[in-house]
Parts: structure tokens; C-alpha cells; sequence
């Protein structure tokens, strides 16, 4: 082989192996990329990404049953109005269950505050501790969540 072709095949061949990666462990990766953008946006407000992490027609199920992400964006964008929230997730197991489906199950402790003006620290509810139950499906290299069911484990009174 001629001097410069090496690096040259080399680089086709990391090229072409990654490429050729692992669907399942992209899909999960996917997954759990989606589950910490969903507490970054919804921590921070960002409604229209929030939303975006939803299919156009899932489901999200906590006291009451939304429909869509229009609906689930707008219930989001309620609720970020009236309280400011932290959550932390893990751990996340997610399990492929199709070529373009999964289902998982996401452990969530979440610190509440009414939004009354305060910039610092302030005195929260909580914290409450949930189970999310997930169906997710695979569209273009992302994973959106199906359906989303919070299951409440522990509350304050």
C-alpha cells in the first residue's frame, strides 16, 4: 500500500464502523438523552423544547390524562407559571421492545416551590418521590416519549 493511503483506509474504516453502530444501544442512548433534556427544559421553562420531546400524539398521564404536545406543552407552561421545580432522575432503565419502540421505567425525586417573585433560595414542598412509566418510539435518530404515566411512590402531606 502506497505511503497516505493508510491513514486514509483507517479513516474509512472508522468511518464505516461507526456508522454501522448498534441500533439498540443508540436507541437507549436516545432515551436517555431524552429523559435529562425533559427535567433541563421543564426546570428551566423551555416549553417548546419540552414539548418537543414528545410524539405529535402522546400521552401524559399525572392527575390527569393529556393528549397530544400541544396540550402537554401548554399544561407544562401552567405549571411552570405558578411553581418553580428541580427534579433528579436515575435510575433510568430503558428496554427495547421493537425496532423503533421501547418502555421505561424512570425513578424521580422532585423539590417544589410556589413561584412568588423570590430570586433566592426558597422554601420548597417535598420532596415527592415518583415512578415515570414510559413507552418511547424511535423517529430520525431521536427517542419521543409515547406516553409518559407518573406513578406517585412518596408524598408530603
Amino acid at each position: 500500500m502506497p505511503a497516505g493511503r493508510a491513514p486514509a483506509a483507517l479513516l474509512l474504516w472508522l468511518v464505516c464502523a461507526s456508522a454501522s453502530g448498534n441500533h439498540a444501544d443508540d436507541f437507549r442512548s436516545a432515551c436517555l438523552a431524552t429523559n435529562h433534556d425533559y427535567v433541563a427544559y421543564r426546570d428551566r421553562g423551555e416549553v417548546d423544547a419540552y414539548a418537543g420531546l414528545f410524539t405529535q400524539d402522546a400521552r401524559f398521564v399525572f392527575q390527569r390524562t393529556l393528549e397530544g404536545r400541544e396540550a402537554i406543552g401548554k399544561a407544562m407552561a401552567q405549571r411552570w407559571s405558578e411553581s418553580r421545580t428541580r427534579h433528579w432522575i436515575q435510575p433510568i432503565r430503558i428496554a427495547i421492545t421493537g425496532e423503533k419502540t421501547a418502555e421505561g421505567l424512570v425513578y424521580v425525586k422532585v423539590y417544589r416551590a410556589t413561584r412568588d417573585g423570590t430570586t433566592g433560595p426558597v422554601p420548597f414542598e417535598g420532596p415527592l418521590i415518583a415512578e415515570y412509566h414510559d413507552q418511547y418510539r424511535y423517529v430520525d435518530g431521536n427517542c419521543l416519549i409515547e406516553s409518559r404515566e407518573v406513578k406517585l411512590v412518596f408524598a408530603s402531606p
